[in-house]
């Protein structure tokens, strides 16, 4: 069984009640930092201008892009939204990871909960938290070897190790983690959540490149991948489907994508 598929059944099984009151604070605290850094990301070059190519486009008025008096198709403004908050890169950060875990999963969130209606805070920050834990998760797995009570583990050399092949770990894997936030507030069954978690991995890419040269697309990453997960679940909602040994398949996740390096 696809690894994938036990993260389908903890989307859909997970509730308010199962998270402990320390986890509850946590994000509530996250989604705040993340509509703080939002704000202030609206102004790091490339930024606005891409939410202003975003109301230029408009559309159906679903969703809000933060800073605007508009609202726009769901995944163009968790798009837009997700942008922004990773603007200055002062988004949360997992440091064993490497990756920023909310951006990739809060965005998506608020534009699907306002597409959708009548979604409790419970719930909403039940997927938040379901979401941030699938993302860390999944980086945390291409950790091979590591070891928390083995200090050299987590030297710089074992870190060079596992980032050689240029992977944006948020952007990658945020494909998947927001497919699968999207999904757990549409009420997707398993067939079809793991079908979001297919189509969203079709699209995974994100490479360190922009980062290295000072590109925009280093900020832009996050926001590629959460309007891509964001379409996936929408359309496994509609009954499109997408592979489903996404992580452990024969050119799944990690043996295409890492050759084989992940701890299950």
């Amino acid at each position: 069984m696809d690894a994938i598929q036990l993260f389908a059944k903890n989307f859909i099984r997970i509730t308010y009640k199962d998270l402990p009151q320390d986890i509850i604070e946590v994000t509530k605290k996250e989604v705040l930092d993340f509509l703080g850094v939002a704000l202030a990301g609206y102004a790091s070059p490339g930024v606005k201008e891409l939410a202003d190519l975003v109301a230029e486009w408009g559309g159906k008025e679903e969703s809000t892009v933060i800073y605007y008096k508009r609202k726009v198709p769901a995944p163009m403004a968790a798009w837009a939204n997700a942008t922004m908050g990773h603007g200055l890169d002062f988004d949360d950060v997992h440091d064993l990871a490497v990756l920023h875990p909310g951006v990739a999963v809060i965005p998506a969130c608020m534009a699907i909960a306002e597409r959708k209606g009548k979604v409790s805070g419970k719930d909403f920050i039940t997927t938040v938290a379901v979401g941030v834990d699938m993302i860390c998760r999944l980086t945390l797995a291409t950790w091979p070897g590591y070891d928390p009570a083995i200090p050299e583990t987590r030297n710089l050399a074992f870190q060079a190790e596992r980032v050689k092949h240029g992977w944006h770990f948020t952007t990658i894997m945020g494909y998947l983690a927001s497919a699968g936030a999207v999904g757990k507030l549409l009420g997707l069954d398993e067939e079809r959540m793991i079908n979001a978690f297919g189509i969203a991995f079709h699209q995974c890419s994100g490479s360190h490149q922009g980062r290295d040269d000072g590109a925009h697309t280093k900020k832009l990453g996050p926001g590629f991948s959460v309007r891509a997960g964001v379409a996936a679940a929408l359309m496994a909602q509609r009954g499109i489907t997408g592979p489903k040994n996404v992580l452990e398949g024969h050119f799944g996740l990690y043996k295409m994508y890492f050759q084989g390096g992940y701890d299950p």
